[in-house]
C-alpha cells in the first residue's frame, strides 16, 4: 500500500476539489458517458469524503491516505482546483501544498488494454475476492463493526465495479478489454498481485496438475504486470 499525507491546510480545498468534480459527473452523465465509468468516479469521491471529512464540521487535520485507493480522484480535483488557487488572492500557501501533492501522484496511462486471457483469469481472481470480502464481512460485521471496515467496503465496491466492466458472466468469445486507467488500473494491478502470490505457492504442490495449472498462471501474470509497468 503506498500512501501519503494530505496536509491540514489542504483539506478543505480537497473538499471543494471532490464536490467539484461530483458536478462533473453529474455533466457527465447528462451528456450520455459511460454509466460505468462515471458510478466509480463519484466512488471515488465518496471514499475521498469519507477519508477527510464531508463537511467543516469534521477537523481539518493532517491526514494519511491511500493513494492506491485514492490517487485517481486527487488527480481529477487537482486538475481543477490548481488553476483556481493560483490566481485566488491569498490562497498561495494552499496552492503550493496542492501542487506538491499532485506532484507525488503516480503518473499513469490514459487507458488499459487487457489481452482475453488475462481476462479470463481476472474475471475467476474477482470472483474469489467477493466471495473472501462477503465471508470477512459476514464474520466480522456480526456483532460490531470492525476498524476498517471502511477501508473493505471500498475494496469490495471497487471489485464490484470492476466485474461490472470484465463482465460477470463467461462469454461465448473472451475479447481484450480496453479500460480506464485512471479508474481501473490500480484494482487490476492489486487482485492480480495478491493472485500472483498466492499461485507462486501452488507451484510447489505435490499435485502435478495443481502445480502445472499455477505454474501456467504465474508466468501469464507476471508477463502482463510487467508489460503494464513497462508502459507507465
Amino acid at each position: 500500500m503506498s500512501t501519503t499525507i494530505i496536509p491540514g491546510v489542504l483539506i478543505e480545498a480537497i473538499r471543494e476539489g471532490a464536490y467539484a468534480v461530483s458536478r462533473d459527473v453529474a455533466e457527465a452523465i447528462d451528456s450520455g458517458e459511460d454509466l460505468r465509468v462515471c458510478r466509480e468516479r463519484l466512488a471515488g469521491v465518496c471514499r475521498l469524503l469519507e477519508a477527510v471529512g464531508w463537511t467543516r464540521a469534521d477537523p481539518s487535520s493532517d491526514t494519511d491516505v491511500d493513494l492506491d485507493v485514492h490517487a485517481a480522484t486527487l488527480r481529477l480535483l487537482a486538475a481543477i482546483m490548481l488553476p483556481l488557487l493560483r490566481d485566488a488572492s491569498g490562497e498561495r500557501d494552499v496552492y503550493e501544498a496542492l501542487r506538491a501533492l499532485a506532484a507525488e501522484l503516480p503518473d499513469v496511462p490514459g487507458s488499459l488494454v487487457i489481452p482475453a486471457d488475462v481476462v479470463v483469469l481476472l474475471r475467476s481472481v474477482l470472483y474469489a475476492e467477493l466471495g473472501t470480502a462477503a465471508e470477512y464481512l459476514a464474520g466480522e460485521c456480526s456483532l460490531e463493526a470492525p476498524e476498517d471496515v471502511l477501508g473493505r467496503l471500498a475494496r469490495l465496491d471497487r471489485v464490484r465495479g470492476l466485474l461490472d466492466v470484465v463482465g460477470w458472466s463467461v462469454p461465448a468469445i473472451e475479447q481484450p478489454l480496453v479500460l480506464d486507467f485512471g479508474v481501473y488500473g490500480q484494482t487490476v494491478r492489486d487482485v492480480l498481485q495478491g493472485d500472483l502470490e498466492i499461485e507462486r505457492d501452488f507451484t510447489d504442490s505435490d499435485d502435478p496438475a495443481q502445480r502445472e495449472r499455477a505454474s501456467n498462471e504465474v508466468v501469464l501474470i507476471e508477463r502482463f504486470l510487467a508489460e503494464l509497468d513497462a508502459s507507465r
